[in-house]
């Protein structure tokens, strides 16, 4: 498999986005060579215990679609969990962990940040759009 992908990727060689690509692609070839017993020579940050990262695909579709969510979360001084309206724009990655950055129209608070870790609880879209 990481051979045709190889053979795929060198056609894409000039193309503006062949880094990225390529960097995941020897990213699969060490985890595949990994299964092998095959000596590690790659290492890169990787948080293997993010529980947040199933987050990450729901908000990064809302905020292609600009869709509203309700995001149920309990801050780490807060004893209950609480739900809001919240407008996402952006998802930032920063020190191995996934942020997504919004609007939280139930706070009016409009540059707000959550990140996507256990104190992340629910994630719900509404039939409204991102405002």
């Amino acid at each position: 498999m990481v051979e045709v992908a190889q053979q795929l990727l060198l056609r894409f060689e000039n193309h503006s986005k062949y880094n990225r690509l390529a960097e995941a692609l020897i990213k699969f070839q060490d985890e595949e060579e990994q299964e092998n017993n095959a000596k590690k020579i790659l290492f890169y940050d990787n948080n293997e215990e993010y529980k947040g990262v199933k987050y990450l695909k729901p908000i990064y579709i809302a905020i292609q679609k600009k869709q509203v969510l309700q995001i149920t979360y309990k801050g780490f001084q807060d004893k209950e969990q609480s739900v809001f309206q919240f407008h996402p724009h952006v998802l930032k990655q920063y020190n191995r962990r996934w942020f997504v950055f919004g609007f939280n129209k139930t706070k009016n608070i409009t540059a707000w940040s959550i990140p996507l870790d256990e104190r992340l609880t629910g994630l719900r879209y509404l039939k409204m759009k991102i405002i």
